[in-house]
């Protein structure tokens, strides 16, 4: 592990509908986080999740989250989101998938010797009513050797009423809640409704970069 961290203020968002802005993010606070493998050729049966709750529709747009890749692991080009239902005590049934093309940069940081990619997908449109959600990412065409880490916000505060992250070992048939209270951190850009500004989240202008 190389370089800093430079400190970063947690903000309360609000979103104007109009604007096609930020609906949810719970930032990735510097210490102590690590990482959930969530991609084949090492993990092909495991699922990763996190829920976000809104108190009104929203249609997203935009999903972005920061992935550790292993040496030698290889994508085709491809990753899919899977939003899930809520059961009250975990993810349920998927209710929307979107699978497509994504940009992956590299940040320049390390993290337990694995180098740190930001990962977007855009042109989701995926429209959803309020309530609560589960969120999963995966690179189901992953290869070479190794897997990629959807990284965690050190089980840290997770937005209203938010759960710890679940793990699913069984494909997405059964998933249990995450050791240690781990929470997976991402971002989501979209157009809530209506277009009145909402306490959406809490979003944490969190990861401080570190330098090579």
């Amino acid at each position: 592990m190389r370089g800093r961290f430079s400190i970063l203020v947690v903000v309360a968002m609000f979103v104007d509908g109009a604007s096609a802005d930020l609906l949810w993010d719970n930032g990735i606070v510097p210490n102590g986080f690590s990482g959930r493998a969530m991609s084949p050729p090492n993990f092909p049966d495991m699922r990763v999740a996190d829920d976000v709750t809104f108190r009104t529709g929203f249609q997203i747009s935009d999903f972005h989250a920061n992935v550790l890749e292993d040496d030698g692991w290889t994508h085709d080009g491809m990753i899919t989101l899977e939003v899930r239902a809520n059961t009250g005590y975990g993810p349920g049934a998927i209710v929307a998938t979107h699978r497509g093309e994504f940009t992956r940069t590299d940040t320049g940081d390390d993290y337990f010797g694995r180098d740190d990619y930001e990962y977007w997908i855009e042109g989701i449109d995926i429209g959803l009513g309020a309530g609560t959600y589960w969120m999963t990412i995966r690179n189901e065409g992953g290869g070479g050797s190794g897997t990629n880490y959807w990284l965690t916000s050190d089980g840290g505060f997770d937005g209203a009423g938010s759960s710890t992250g679940y793990l699913s070992l069984d494909g997405g048939e059964t998933f249990n809640p995450e050791e240690g209270n781990w929470n997976h951190a991402f971002v989501m850009m979209g157009v809530p409704e209506p277009s009145t500004c909402l306490l959406l989240g809490l979003g944490g202008l969190a990861l401080l970069r570190r330098r090579r």
